[in-house]
């Protein structure tokens, strides 16, 4: 018969007669057959790939534990020219990026990151995401960063809200909208706070393809430059590693003129 369904085991006992008394959630069941008497369970390796386990949102393995794919697991970051998600890190989990990003989760629902070669450019840097919210469809997280502007005693301080939703069976839409809060300069050893820096609003989406492997596409908008664009990618997963294929990006402003790309994320 095949497949009848998935479920995660919550907990498991021993009864008097010698059985084990299991406890499931279930996660996704077929919509041909029905679960009948006598049935076996399959435990799954999801530490590597399974021929078993396609890809699809309902299996999405939201347990941050250290022994899991990350192919079955939620992206924490679209890419360094696209953005981050509303997901957070693992507690003492590190994650790097080719660009010199780096993060590291703190908690389970608190990360902090920086841009690396900042440090060397004069722009030193640093962000913080915390995840507000988890359910079964969305997730929402708040993130806050702080840039020193380069060849300048002033520090951008930008706030971002990330809110991940599960829209269909292959489907996730991301929405970042970044929003620039203040500039702190020290003028004479006195901190001056201003409104400064752009303002933003991305919707992107997020297919999972049988093999786990994501496509990512979708619009953005600039308030500052008034400028509308988008972007597609191909991303290539493995169990701990990602590689996104070359990212096609467009602007589209006023004059009317296009821009297009081609760039690795």
């Amino acid at each position: 018969m095949g497949i009848i369904g998935f479920v995660e085991v919550v907990s498991s006992r021993y009864r008097a007669d010698g059985k084990v008394e299991i406890v499931a959630k279930v996660l996704r069941l077929s919509r041909f057959h029905m679960v009948r008497a006598r049935d076996t369970l399959i435990e799954l390796d999801l530490s590597g790939p399974h021929p078993l386990y396609n890809g699809h949102t309902e299996l999405l393995v939201r347990d941050q534990g250290k022994h899991v794919s990350s192919r079955y697991r939620p992206l924490f970051t679209q890419g360094f020219s696209i953005g981050e998600t509303a997901q957070t890190l693992a507690a003492r989990e590190i994650f790097v990026e080719i660009y010199g990003n780096m993060a590291y989760g703190l908690t389970p629902w608190w990360s902090v990151s920086s841009f690396l070669p900042g440090f060397l450019l004069d722009s030193p840097n640093g962000s913080m995401k915390f995840r507000m919210l988890d359910s079964t469809n969305d997730t929402l997280s708040m993130g806050v960063s702080l840039t020193k502007i380069r060849d300048s005693s002033s520090t951008a301080m930008n706030l971002t809200v990330f809110w991940d939703s599960i829209t269909s069976d292959h489907m996730i839409s991301h929405t970042l909208a970044t929003f620039a809060v203040a500039t702190l300069q020290n003028v004479e050893d006195t901190v001056a706070i201003k409104t400064a820096g752009t303002s933003s609003l991305q919707t992107g989406y997020e297919a999972i393809l049988d093999n786990w492997d994501r496509v990512l596409f979708g619009p953005n908008y600039n308030f500052e430059t008034k400028t509308i664009g988008g972007y597609v990618v191909y991303k290539r997963i493995w169990d701990h590693f990602h590689l996104p294929g070359p990212c096609r990006r467009w602007i589209y402003g006023s004059p009317n003129w296009i821009r297009r790309r081609v760039t690795w994320l």
